[in-house]
């Protein structure tokens, strides 16, 4: 027997109503460029990344995803009762042929995400890294196939983009997105999490 000990969570889901609300999302996205076309110098290596604080106010992408959360966390109670959370940014990713992002965590935040907006196929696959990418290296070298892919355990693990679905992950977690090898603009979003448990305080001291 095998027992895989400290794995790390990786929510994917597919959200509801996407198909209605995208063309409107890929609208909003390329408004928010216009309005700052420069963007920021964030882990976008060519890519265009809008300010982060998308969430500050009221507006089409941060209403669908808090929609989105509250029915994943609440219909497969992904956190215990009394669990608080509250979006800490949120920003567009526009990707043009060849552009990408590389390796990259998020800090001062517990948990990251992307929805998936514009992804035509290879446009650009996300890659988590493996957290014990060397500590493991020699160890996973010995184990077959079989054991390796039931369990997961490889160097990085990726996921190709699919439209309307959100992954949702620990903002420790390394992770990149591939080259767009396609025409066609790629563009999602991101954002942020941070949790508070129930009778939680935050003492800075």
């Amino acid at each position: 027997m095998i027992i895989p000990l400290f794995p790390s969570f990786i929510h994917s889901f597919e959200t509801s109503g996407f198909g209605e609300i995208k063309n409107d999302l890929v609208k909003y996205a390329y408004e928010i460029r216009k309005q700052d076309p420069e963007g920021v110098d964030r882990s976008n290596r060519g890519g265009w990344h809008s300010g982060n604080r998308l969430d500050l106010d009221d507006n089409i992408l941060k209403t669908f995803i808090q929609k989105e959360l509250i029915n994943y966390i609440v219909q497969n109670r992904v956190f215990k009762e009394g669990v608080e959370w509250e979006l800490d940014g949120l920003w567009f990713n526009i990707n043009k042929k060849g552009h990408y992002n590389r390796k990259h965590v998020h800090y001062c935040c517990h948990m990251s995400a992307v929805l998936w907006i514009n992804t035509p196929e290879k446009s650009g696959d996300i890659e988590f890294e493996n957290p014990q990418f060397y500590n493991q290296a020699h160890e996973r070298l010995c184990y077959s196939h079989e054991v390796l892919d039931r369990y997961n355990h490889y160097p990085a693990y990726t996921i190709p983009p699919t439209e309307g679905t959100m992954l949702l992950f620990p903002a420790s977690l390394y992770h990149s997105v591939g080259p767009n090898e396609t025409r066609q603009d790629r563009i999602s979003a991101s954002f942020n999490l941070k949790l508070y448990p129930k009778d939680f305080t935050y003492d800075p001291s």
